[in-house]
């Protein structure tokens, strides 16, 4: 079980290297080479804090200090939290060159993370060139160039990993989503499924899949996809927005309001929601209230467009932090407050006393007590 669950670790098969996990320690077989097994596992995965429960359990049960540090290592710099890490990255790299990969990855994912851009590039050009082959850091490129707002590069850079590994899941949905928004419904169709033949999250895949088909006339094949998305005491929002469009394009604008209603109550500050709502409720005869859900939407839409202005001079200035502070704002007022919380503390992580930053990361606590 061990075998198996580092062979599928080494193909990034992090499910099923967490699944043959589970399954060696309900048969009492857990060790320290296990809890480090785990740990890193728990670290790819993102699960930070279960790594760093696991790194505690592996020195319980006697791991070797060398280990133990490397692995503490890694988790701070895919976190960002390591300093003078160029310097740590050539160490690694020179003592496991076996495992440059994962040290690379390591350290792109803290960068990218942290804003740290040109630093990330450099990580990822000096990856694709010890590890031509690997599809990861065209992956990992290719969702900071769309962070970032180069739609077109990121693209390029999905298509050069879907090259190498045509069952890359991830590569797979990003490339669809952004086919998708291109209006390209039929090639993002099967990048789709490819998504869906993975494991994790598949909810915003097949949201896209339905909306593809809901684009392409094929309502009742879309409606068929986000009934079961719907369905129970936890909805998902995006099939719910979804669902709502696809009532408003059939005329059904009761249906429509009152999934829509639903969806808002989760995302009340959402645009493309609120634009939705307010033409349900004009086609619903509701004018008034049409009224002021489309003044709120158009504002929101500006907002979108400004957060887009503002990324593009980020490209330029990366540290700047009244724009990023600006962008926390914009996102605090007509987005989601995660973004907001993440673009304040972008700021804070390089300026901890920066006020604006800190006056956001205020206004958000005040809205959650």
């Amino acid at each position: 079980m061990r075998s198996a669950a580092r062979r599928a670790l080494e193909r990034r098969q992090l499910e099923d290297a967490s699944l043959w996990l589970d399954r060696l320690d309900r048969w009492g077989g857990s060790g320290a080479t296990e809890w480090l097994l785990r740990a890193r596992v728990q670290r790819r995965m993102g699960q930070m804090s279960g790594a760093l429960a696991s790194l505690e359990q592996a020195a319980a049960a006697g791991a070797d200090e060398t280990d133990l540090l490397r692995a503490a290592v890694l988790a701070r710099a895919q976190t960002g939290q390591l300093p003078d890490d160029a310097r740590v990255l050539r160490e690694l790299l020179a003592q496991s060159p076996g495992e440059g990969q994962e040290v690379y990855e390591a350290f792109a994912l803290g960068r990218v993370s942290t804003g740290r851009v040109t630093d990330a590039v450099q990580v990822l050009d000096d990856w694709q060139r010890d590890f031509p082959a690997d599809p990861l850091p065209h992956y990992v490129r290719g969702v900071l160039q769309r962070d970032i707002g180069w739609p077109h590069k990121a693209e390029a850079e999905f298509r050069a990993a879907l090259a190498l590994d045509p069952h890359h899941t991830d590569a797979a949905r990003e490339l669809a989503v952004l086919v998708m928004r291109s209006q390209h419904y039929e090639e993002a169709i099967p990048l789709f499924h490819t998504a869906l033949s993975g494991s994790g999250d598949n909810l915003p895949a097949q949201v896209g899949l339905a909306h593809c088909h809901r684009m392409l006339g094929a309502t009742a094949t879309a409606r068929q996809i986000l009934l079961p998305l719907v369905a129970g005491r936890h909805p998902d929002v995006g099939a719910l927005a979804e669902l709502g469009r696809l009532e408003l394009m059939e005329g059904h604008y009761d249906a429509a309001l009152d999934v829509l209603e639903q969806a808002r109550r989760y995302l009340p500050r959402n645009s493309e929601i609120n634009y939705a709502y307010a033409s349900a409720l004009a086609a619903a005869g509701r004018h008034d209230a049409a009224a002021a859900s489309f003044r709120f939407a158009i504002e929101a839409r500006r907002s979108v467009r400004r957060i887009a202005e503002l990324m593009e001079l980020l490209k330029a200035q990366p540290n700047h932090s009244d724009l990023r502070c600006e962008i926390a704002r914009l996102s605090l007022e007509y987005g989601e407050p995660r973004d907001a919380a993440g673009w304040a503390q972008s700021v804070l992580d390089r300026d901890p006393q920066n006020a604006a930053a800190l006056e956001i990361m205020e206004l958000l606590r005040s809205a959650t007590r």
